[in-house]
């Protein structure tokens, strides 16, 4: 479900919701199974961005949603035919160039792919990523110049010896590594073996001389047979490009997920302060919202909402009809999953 909510000098003057309804919603609303190998039959639950005047609905394993200006759904988006692969959840949007980067991720060859989309909404290039063997890439990096993917043990695995509840399990014998890759999408992939860990959500990412410096919410293993799933903690990753050397710091004393800082920073230099963290509760549905990551932890009183990775996007229609007046006034959309 998608949720609306306008903002005018700090107070909330309207609201609305709309189911997001794709074909796996259309058949699951009428005791049909879903068409799950379908690249149309998205669930549209986890994600939404908007770009080029157009409002996605994210998950990553389908093609986007498209939502038009009342949330209404307009259905399967494939960039006027371009995109042959499915959408990451998390594109990453350019706050000096406007491009939108992003990419996918398939059972079958090819298993990862980049690409890039122009501030006008045109797929400008698609590059296949050369990786081993399919895995559950959830999130990415971007710098200035670089787009940085975690290839890492959470493979796909579909066969019988797979004992886990999804077609994902921890291959230790996968190794863990960098792919950095020219932003254009031009030019030499740089591959980079790290220490093996599985990371969930990307923070943000910049480059300081050599260094790409990496903030992402990670653990040590996940799905890992004979071993109970550790719990994220907000890691700071640092690779030196020019002599290979990884490390890496622990940045939070609890465990965090689903970080999110101000969209004019992405890709760019900045500090983790003052920037909106969950902390995970017991539960994936339980969270008390952190306020700031420094020092002293601000906490609010506990809430208990199904929350999904708490996207918010700023409506492009109201945007291209207000112009300035977006200082004053803005309508965020926003997603929840719903029971």
């Amino acid at each position: 479900m998608v949720h609306e909510i306008e903002l005018c000098n700090g107070e909330a003057k309207a609201y609305r919701n709309r189911y997001i309804k794709t074909d796996y919603f259309e058949a699951v609303s009428n005791n049909k199974p879903p068409s799950l190998g379908d690249p149309r039959s998205s669930m549209a639950n986890t994600h939404i961005v908007a770009h080029a005047r157009t409002l996605l609905a994210l998950e990553e394993t389908h093609l986007p949603i498209a939502l038009n200006g009342n949330l209404s759904t307009d259905g399967p988006y494939d960039f006027r035919g371009a995109l042959k692969t499915s959408m990451t959840a998390h594109p990453k949007i350019c706050p000096k160039t406007g491009e939108m980067l992003f990419f996918g991720y398939g059972f079958f060859p090819p298993y990862l792919t980049y690409h890039r989309v122009s501030p006008a909404g045109e797929l400008l290039s698609s590059r296949e990523i050369p990786v081993q063997k399919p895995t559950m890439m959830h999130d990415f990096h971007i710098t200035e110049r670089y787009a940085i993917f975690m290839d890492l043990p959470l493979t796909i695995d579909t066969s019988s010896k797979n004992q886990t509840a999804l077609p994902i399990r921890w291959d230790e014998d996968y190794g863990a590594r960098l792919a950095i890759v020219p932003r254009d999408g031009q030019g030499e992939i740089s591959w980079f073996e790290i220490e093996p860990a599985s990371a969930g959500h990307a923070m943000n990412a910049y480059e300081d001389g050599p260094e790409i410096i990496m903030d992402v919410c990670s653990k040590t293993h996940v799905f890992k047979p004979g071993m109970k799933d550790g719990a994220p903690f907000l890691y700071r990753w640092r690779l030196n490009t020019e002599t290979g050397e990884f490390s890496k710091t622990r940045l939070s004393e609890d465990p965090i997920e689903f970080p999110r800082i101000a969209d004019d920073r992405v890709g760019l230099p900045y500090t983790p302060l003052d920037t909106p963290l969950f902390s995970i509760m017991k539960r994936l549905i339980s969270f008390t919202p952190v306020l700031s990551v420094n020092s002293t932890w601000y906490r609010e009183s506990r809430r208990h909402s199904p929350l999904t990775a708490t996207p918010f996007a700023v409506n492009p229609f109201l945007l291209a009809a207000k112009g300035p007046a977006l200082k004053t006034m803005a309508t965020y959309w926003f997603m929840l999953t719903t029971s």
